[in-house]
């Protein structure tokens, strides 16, 4: 036991130091070897300004780096990316080979860019277009409490911008909001919905929401005026037939007669050219001093009517 005790403590300075002496002797040899180690980089894809990459392509890419634990062990935490220059391309599918060159990596890290996967990656490139459709009505969901009906939907904007790829910009004519609900409603609402575009590579602009105003009153029938009189608004020409029926819609509360003496009915005739003699019109009808607003003219039969030149034949 003294025996051991002794050749442990004997000199214990200068054994130490050799310990100390040997590990680093050690670690110089076998410690800074290289190892190799996959490292996930955020793939970034430089394009021309009218331009845009329409097919599914990664987020990131696997680059295998070399060098000394040290390096790679504080490497990560850099800045760092897979760069594809494409700003001098044009339309088309691209087959962009993915070489260790295009890895940005910090500079003095001592590390080296070994492989990069996938090998290659497909790229197509599209032209940007900005197209102006049509705002579809929204749709309305449920009905309003009974004994009232839905008059009138009115929205805006009614027409908005979408850009995008180009194949993808021109089949759209029209965008659609999210429905609108009415159920149980019993007076006007004004509320707002959001567009919808499936199409998740289109940008719309206004972005929205859709202002949407539903007037909503009382359920209305529908009442036939016979014998309403049509004229021109000039005395040179004559309107044929001279009559017109109309189709009225009438809250229920309204309980009065409307005859045809409530309407007025004119065919403007300014636009028309001084040589014709005939042509057909669409006649102008309005009630006269409405006990309600919310009477409305649904139809007028005849739609058109024909106005002659007075002395004048075809």
């Amino acid at each position: 036991m003294n025996f051991v005790r002794g050749m442990l403590l004997n000199n214990w300075a200068l054994k130490l130091t050799a310990i100390f002496l040997a590990f680093f002797l050690w670690l110089s040899i076998h410690g800074d070897r290289d190892v190799e180690r996959i490292l996930t980089v955020p793939l970034e894809i430089r394009v021309p300004r009218n331009m845009e990459v329409t097919n599914e392509r990664p987020s990131f890419v696997e680059v295998t780096v070399r060098g000394t634990p040290t390096s790679i062990g504080i490497w990560p935490s850099a800045p760092s990316a897979y760069t594809i220059d494409l700003q001098s391309a044009g339309e088309g599918i691209h087959e962009v080979p993915l070489s260790p060159g295009n890895v940005r990596i910090p500079t003095g890290s001592g590390l080296e860019v070994v492989r990069v996967s996938p090998p290659r990656i497909p790229l197509v490139l599209e032209q940007t277009v900005t197209r102006e459709v049509a705002v579809a009505a929204p749709v309305l969901q449920g009905e309003p409490q009974d004994g009232f009906d839905v008059y009138a939907v009115v929205h805006r904007p009614t027409r908005v911008w979408i850009t995008g790829p180009r194949s993808h910009v021109e089949p759209v004519s029209e965008v659609a909001t999210v429905p609108v609900a009415v159920t149980g409603l019993d007076r006007s609402l004004r509320t707002f919905a959001r567009l919808v575009l499936e199409d998740h590579s289109l940008r719309v602009e206004p972005p929205g929401p859709v202002e949407v105003n539903i007037q909503i009153g009382v359920h209305r029938v529908l009442r036939t005026v016979s014998g309403v009189t049509v004229s021109a608004d000039d005395e040179e020409w004559r309107v044929s037939p001279s009559r017109l029926t109309l189709q009225v819609l009438v809250p229920v509360t309204v309980k009065e007669t409307l005859g045809p003496d409530r309407f007025s009915a004119v065919v403007s005739t300014a636009a028309l050219d001084p040589s014709a003699a005939e042509a057909k019109l669409k006649p102008e009808v309005r009630i006269i001093d409405p006990s309600d607003p919310a009477i409305a003219i649904e139809r007028v039969r005849p739609a058109e009517v024909t106005v002659r030149r007075i002395g004048k034949s075809r």
